[in-house]
C-alpha cells in the first residue's frame, strides 16, 4: 500500500492542491491514492519531492536517507543515471572496458580535486 494518501490525510492537502503545484494531473493522483496506477518514475519524483520526501516514502513509507544530500546534485544524478550514455558513471556495462572506467573515475577524481581547491 502506498503512503501517498497518508501524507495528503497528514498535511491537509487535496489531490486538486497537488496536482496544480506539481503540474501532474489530477487524474494520476487519484490513480496514486488508490494504488490503482503507479505513474512513471519522473512523476513520482515530482509528487514526492513536492512533498519534501523520497519516492520509497512517498510508495510505502519507507524511511531511506538521500544518497546526496543537495537536491541539485541529486537531480543532476539522477539525470545522468537516466540518460542511457551516461549511466556508465552508475553501473558498469558488461562490455565496458577497464581502461573507460578507469578514464571515467579518473575525470570525476580530477573534477572532485578541482572542486576542493576552489572551495
Amino acid at each position: 500500500m502506498n503512503n501517498f494518501k497518508s501524507l495528503l490525510e497528514d498535511r491537509h492537502l487535496s489531490v486538486w492542491k497537488v496536482s496544480k503545484e506539481t503540474g501532474v494531473p489530477p487524474t494520476t493522483l487519484y490513480d496514486l491514492a488508490n494504488d490503482a496506477h503507479v505513474p512513471s518514475s519522473k512523476t513520482l519524483q515530482k509528487v514526492a519531492d513536492y512533498l519534501d520526501v523520497s519516492v520509497d516514502y512517498l510508495l510505502n513509507g519507507e524511511t531511506e536517507e538521500k544518497y546526496y544530500e543537495d537536491p541539485v546534485t541529486a537531480e543532476l544524478a539522477q539525470r545522468m543515471k537516466d540518460d542511457h550514455d551516461l549511466r556508465l558513471l552508475f553501473s558498469a556495462a558488461k562490455d565496458a572496458k577497464p581502461e573507460t572506467l578507469q578514464a571515467v573515475y579518473d575525470v570525476l577524481l580530477a573534477l572532485k580535486k578541482r572542486e576542493r581547491s576552489e572551495d
